[in-house]
């Protein structure tokens, strides 16, 4: 038995889910095409992983192979699954939006770079770690007093008032 008919329809679906929860797009992809494989178009499992299999293909940029998928699962015989795959379907085939250049960072790939030079990158220019500045929590005197809001707004007696009425009706409540 080869290793790839060792992984039963779940396994290779929670496998799958699992590569696309960090990133390894094509290692999902290559766990539920073997769990495709295994399971039917047509049964609940089938359709959850072609979904799946679907979202995979697109994150690296293969939509017409996510497509075809989708396409598979029009057919299905649940209508709610047919629903859902021509929404996705829907997604795949919308027109891609230009964006300005300005509009998105661009995020350097450091995986190539050696330690040594991750950890001087780390460091400030020079050559030791930025250090945070305090807070100035110094209070700034108020030039005129009489802008100062100091009439009563009676919360103080509401409040005792209700304290000794919560008070009255625990202590003297029938029971």
């Amino acid at each position: 038995m080869s290793d790839r008919n060792s992984v039963s329809t779940e396994q290779g679906l929670a496998i799958g889910q699992a590569a696309i929860a960090r990133g390894d797009y094509r290692q999902a992809i290559a766990a539920l095409e073997t769990a495709a494989e295994q399971a039917a178009v047509a049964s609940a499992i089938g359709a959850e992983i072609r979904y799946w299999l679907a979202t995979a293909y697109q994150a690296i940029g293969d939509i017409e192979a996510a497509k075809t998928v989708c396409r598979q699962l029009a057919k299905h015989p649940l209508r709610e699954q047919r629903q859902l795959a021509a929404q996705l379907l829907y997604v795949l085939e919308a027109p891609r939006l230009e964006r300005r250049a300005d509009w998105q960072v661009e995020i350097p790939d450091l995986t190539s770079l050696s330690e040594d030079t991750l950890a001087k990158l780390r460091q400030a220019p020079g050559g030791s770690a930025k250090e945070e500045k305090e807070p100035d929590y110094r209070l700034t005197p108020v030039d005129d007093l009489n802008r100062i809001n100091t009439r009563d707004n009676r919360f103080l007696g509401f409040g005792l008032l209700f304290l000794i009425a919560l008070l009255g009706w625990i202590l003297f409540r029938p029971t």
